[in-house]
């Protein structure tokens, strides 16, 4: 499937791309500091999550689902929900079906009332039946020709929505894609309405590859103008935005850069976080490239924001003014620690996970976890990307492109790193929770699932490609995309990298996109137990052809375009590998 605004390319591969790759592991770690700046008087409340996660066991229906990205409004990335899933029998997990979407699906999918919505790089939102994988509808976007990457990159969120006239409430697919925020009738992906954002220039590099939250009516989204000026974007700024969910109309918008005409610094691409008790919005910026003399106390920060009004609370900048990418790019964790402390937390791109008090700023902590490749100014490609997960009073994530290892475990009191037993190769996707065991998907076209307290592998599976999907995981099945497509760094006409990009991030790994679903295979059809992961393969019987894979061979006069994904060797992970040094993903 080729994306509208792909041009054509060749495919040169480039020998000193493996070779730069394969310089990143032998970096080494390094930490950094920073200081809180208050902005406005501090709401008081509660509404943080416990360390474990956000529902208990016995929450209702709704609080089981995985309905945006995250899990919950505190992305926790977690949930305590009854699940028959534990370190025992996680092992028995078992392919339920993959549905191919034929472009890169870096979305994390969104799971409520047994319909799976995602979106993929091709612009199309699919709703899937939970049980079968079975499409239901789909809805294609308007192009977004400048948008470097998607433009769908982001997950969706659904919320029921009490709509002006109508009688009880809607249930909405809400989601950016290139410039312009939808909301999609869940039920048959109707348009309930559509705002643009943009400034109808030529390729305008706006997008949103944040993912919304929804709360009591309210959508809070953060917007990414990829560094450009004022006059490269029409005027549009990036920042953060409060949406009527009922019609998308824009209640309020913060400006990360206040007034500063200059630099064209406003970018956001995390996700927002939200502390509903004490009436607050966490976001994050990435950095600015520009020569200014000062940076606002909102770049290259994590911040705090009055969910009613939009105005800044507080922020906290780790290391102002600098030209080493290091962005907020994950999703800020809301959550108690192990001694009851509440604690906003959030990994960055220089490989720190930083522990922050949510009322007042405060850095309560600071470890280092990894050294990112950094190859030259204003281009990083490592630290923390995808985002972090709680579990039992720690902090659960991989890491990108940098020095090994690249899975790791904090202590969430204190920042201590945990012993870690398990090896996962890079991650840009988020990690996920619940059961008692933490899944994350990777580069290396795996998905795994560790034992939390010593992170022992307990399962692994291969996807149909790379993958920078987080999970999502609701009763006894987990869902997650697959799937690498190209960065903006392939849009930037750079002669050495932009063929190399597009020829195999989009023709290649873009093409491996789609959607798995894993079940717990708890019983096989005679009632026996399933077969371990060690168990030798059933001989087939006489006369009987053996396909690979796990999916049905195309019958013999199908078209070859139709038949479903084969399993991607070892040679095709470690290329998706080395392949990823040289671009910067960002997944949300």
């Amino acid at each position: 499937m080729t994306h509208p605004r792909r041009r054509p390319r060749t495919g040169r591969l480039v020998a000193g791309l493996v070779t730069a790759s394969l310089a990143t592991l032998a970096l080494t770690a390094t930490a950094a500091s920073g200081t809180p700046r208050s902005a406005a008087s501090v709401p008081t409340g509660d509404g943080v999550w416990s360390a474990a996660g956000v529902a208990a066991a016995g929450s209702s229906e709704a609080d089981c689902q995985w309905a945006m990205y995250g899990q919950n409004l505190a992305r926790t990335f977690s949930h305590e929900c009854e699940t028959a899933i534990s370190t025992t029998s996680v092992a028995t997990l078992v392919p339920a079906w993959f549905f191919q979407t034929g472009f890169s699906v870096t979305a994390s999918p969104a799971v409520v009332g047994g319909q799976v919505f995602v979106g993929d790089w091709s612009g199309t939102m699919h709703a899937l039946d939970a049980g079968d994988g079975t499409e239901l509808w789909s809805v294609q976007t308007e192009e977004a020709p400048g948008a470097p990457f998607g433009p769908i990159v982001s997950s969706a969120a659904v919320a029921d929505v009490v709509m002006g006239g109508e009688a009880g409430a809607r249930r909405l697919v809400i989601f950016g894609s290139g410039p312009r925020m939808y909301a999609l009738d869940a039920t048959d992906g109707s348009e309930v309405w559509v705002q643009y954002f943009g400034a109808d220039i030529v390729d305008e590099q706006i997008e949103f590859e944040s993912s919304p939250v929804v709360h009591d009516g309210v959508v809070y989204i953060g917007m990414d103008v990829h560094n450009r000026t004022l006059d490269q974007t029409g005027g549009v700024r990036g920042g953060v935005f409060a949406l009527d969910a009922a019609t998308g109309e824009t209640l309020w918008y913060f400006n990360p850069e206040w007034d500063d005409e200059r630099s064209g610094c406003s970018s956001v691409w995390s996700s927002p976080t939200l502390n509903v008790g004490a009436g607050l919005v966490y976001g994050a910026t990435g950095n600015c490239p520009h020569d200014v003399d000062e940076w606002t106390p909102y770049i290259e920060s994590i911040f705090a924001l009055d969910m009613a009004t939009g105005d800044p609370v507080w922020s906290y900048t780790p290391s102002p003014l600098n030209h080493d990418d290091y962005d907020f790019g994950a999703t800020a964790n809301l959550f108690r620690d192990a001694g009851g402390r509440q604690v906003v937390g959030i990994g960055k791109k220089d490989g720190n996970y930083y522990a922050l008090d949510p009322l007042t700023g405060e850095l309560f902590w600071t470890t280092n976890v990894q050294t990112p490749f950094r190859p030259q100014d204003d281009f990083s490609v490592g630290g923390f990307i995808g985002s972090t997960a709680i579990w039992d009073g720690n902090v659960f994530g991989g890491t990108a492109i940098g020095s090994p290892p690249y899975y790791h475990s904090l202590e969430a009191r204190t920042g201590a790193v945990r012993p870690w037993a398990g090896v996962a190769g890079p991650a840009y996707g988020a990690s996920a929770a619940a059961g008692g065991v933490v899944f994350a998907a990777n580069l290396d076209n795996t998905i795994k699932a560790f034992d939390p307290a010593t992170g022992a592998i307990l399962w692994t599976s291969e996807l149909s490609g790379p993958s920078s999907s987080g999970p999502a995981i609701v009763g006894d099945s987990l869902y997650v995309g697959a799937g690498t497509s190209a960065s903006d760094l392939c849009a930037k006409d750079t002669p050495v990298f932009s063929d190399l990009c597009f020829a195999l991030f989009d023709d290649v790994l873009g093409s491996l996109g789609g959607v798995h679903a894993y079940r717990l295979a708890t019983s096989s059809d005679d009632g026996s137990p399933p077969p371990s992961a060690t168990d030798p393969e059933p001989e087939p019987e006489p006369g009987t052809e053996v396909q690979p894979g796990s999916q049905d061979a195309p019958a013999p006069d199908a078209d070859p375009s139709d038949a479903p994904l084969p399993a991607t060797g070892g040679s095709l992970a470690a290329a998706s590998l080395l392949l990823a040094a040289a671009v910067r993903l960002r997944r949300h």
